[in-house]
């Protein structure tokens, strides 16, 4: 058609786009819709024509370039997870306690409960190009499901049931069954310090001068003074951590509590205090959050793999104050920890499939320490798998007031603050140190 002379349709390269190129003269208004779509057909668009599009070219005319056809791009399908169940989920809402963290919540399970679920990775949806040709979606990640501490699976290999009575525990993709010892009070010289290889409770505080081990969650419903703890799970105590420069906190998981002053606290997950941190030591693998209340950290040191998070940094008399981001030191230690305890659980099992090939140990012994070093095994490679997606980049935010001598650091950048200012948000973006102001709400 003269109309149209001159012109062409240009699809893009991934074919989910054409567009009409109008020759020298332009697209006079006028032109029949009936023949932009028989020019659309015979360069081979059949789908995503917009007749809203053509419409207005009959009515107005173009002069330039005009998307007349959009494809459907295809959709990834979901990654499988694990789904905690949802009769416990419910009781907990019911209760007012959705927060699964939180140090009163302790969530047993009896033998042959149903304790989690892993729920299949979605195939995702197919797009349609312009050129009517479909293109296949990428499927969600799956993951292979693993019976952990007292758990087997069932037949079908998606549910974990508990094989023993205990509290439970969830560590990423791993559901365990945790023995629980409790003390009904304080620790004091009639318990003693406590080693032990399931959950620990206590319903009182831990003064100064005791240890506290667990392989599983330790729950403290008081305090810790000048102690030591150490976890293989998380830690949560409800009141707070005042280590008069000598209290510890270890967890492999996360540390919760009300407020640090004083302490050294290393989570190689994420780090939730509810107040404030004081002339503390605090390293996060992944998030560290103080924001509610004062949400007040000064003084000593805090670092977060992924982001740290507070209300206030520093303090009027300008107390030095550092916040690490994106800590890759910390990753490569971890990941060197869990390569040697591979290496020699590999190395210990096949030592016991030896033993037990000939017979030199009673069998009944041989095959339990052949289900523990196969338990550290899998545990070793879900913490390597994790670690391999850690990023050596991080941001902290500061939702309302930065004081002076307080310094940021990325890598190998540093910037210290020498006025006081209201929040920001940090990161390392292109290689260098870049800071903008937050004018959003503090988070509730």
């Amino acid at each position: 058609m003269e109309e149209l002379e001159g012109a062409a349709i240009i699809i893009s390269a991934g074919e989910m786009e054409a567009v009409i190129r109008p020759g020298p003269d332009g697209i006079p208004p006028g032109v029949p819709v009936a023949a932009m779509e028989e020019m659309l057909q015979m360069s081979g668009v059949a789908f995503g024509i917009s007749a809203e599009v053509l419409q207005q070219i009959h009515t107005n005319g173009c002069g330039t370039e005009v998307t007349v056809a959009t494809g459907l791009p295809p959709v990834k399908g979901k990654d499988a997870y694990m789904r905690l169940p949802e009769q416990k989920i419910q009781d907990h809402e019911q209760a007012g306690q959705v927060n699964l963290r939180h140090v009163t919540d302790i969530w047993m399970a009896s033998k042959d409960d149903e304790v989690g679920e892993k729920v299949k990775a979605e195939l995702g949806k197919p797009g349609t190009t312009v050129t009517g040709n479909t293109v296949e979606p990428a499927p969600g990640k799956d993951f292979k499901l693993r019976p952990g501490k007292n758990t087997v699976l069932s037949d079908d290999g998606l549910k974990v049931i508990a094989a023993a009575d205990g509290q439970i525990s969830v560590d990423r993709r791993l559901v365990h069954i945790n023995p629980v010892f409790e003390v009904n009070g304080d620790l004091d010289m009639s318990t003693g310090n406590i080693s032990f290889n399931g959950n620990i409770v206590i319903h009182g505080s831990v003064p100064s001068g005791y240890r506290l081990e667990a392989e599983g969650d330790i729950y403290i419903h008081g305090a810790v003074e000048a102690a030591y703890i150490k976890s293989g799970g998380s830690v949560y105590v409800k009141y707070g951590v005042n280590g008069a420069g000598n209290g510890t906190v270890c967890a492999d998981k996360d540390v919760e509590a009300s407020f640090l002053n004083e302490a050294d606290v290393t989570a190689l997950g994420s780090v939730y205090i509810k107040k404030e941190v004081l002339h503390s030591r605090v390293e996060a693998g992944a998030f560290f959050t103080c924001t509610k209340g004062a949400g007040l950290v000064s003084g000593g040191t805090v670092s977060a793999g992924t982001e740290a998070s507070m209300n206030v940094l520093g303090n009027r008399l300008y107390t030095k104050t550092d916040v690490y981001c994106g800590v890759s030191a910390r990753v490569s230690a971890q990941k060197k920890r869990y390569d040697e305890q591979l290496a020699e659980n590999r190395k210990k099992l096949k030592q016991l499939v030896l033993i037990r090939n000939t017979g030199a140990a009673p069998a009944e012994r041989v095959a339990a320490a052949m289900r523990e070093s196969a338990q550290l095994i899998r545990l070793a490679e879900d913490r390597l798998e994790a670690l391999d997606h850690e990023s050596d980049s991080g941001a902290i935010l500061v939702y309302k007031t930065v004081y002076p001598n307080v310094t940021f650091h990325a890598g190998k950048y540093s910037r210290t603050v020498q006025s006081e200012s209201g929040g920001m948000h940090v990161s390392l973006r292109d290689g260098e140190l870049s800071s903008d102001y937050i004018r959003h709400p503090v988070p509730g």
